[in-house]
């Protein structure tokens, strides 16, 4: 099974360039909408696909489903990891 996983990583380096990190993700989505705003560190060992949301709106409901929390208070808006129940 191992070696299986090497071949597929090794043959497909095209989607590991579509990895991003999620501070990344948030930073390149969330740039002419608010220019203030926070990301807490818990979200720096989190990943997800690269790609840019159609809208604003669109971006912050993939956030909740990933499991990322937004706080918006005026023009500024913090995003955190949503704790475990």
């Amino acid at each position: 099974m191992i070696p299986l996983i090497s071949i597929f990583l090794l043959t497909s380096f095209k989607s590991i360039e579509n990895i991003i990190s999620l501070r990344t993700f948030i930073s390149n989505n969330v740039q002419g909408n608010t220019e203030l705003y926070s990301i807490c560190s818990d979200l720096d060992e989190i990943f997800c696909l690269n790609y840019k949301a159609n809208s604003f709106i669109d971006f912050l409901a993939y956030l909740t489903k990933i499991g990322v929390k937004y706080t918006v208070s005026d023009k500024y808006i913090i995003f955190q990891k949503v704790e475990p129940k």
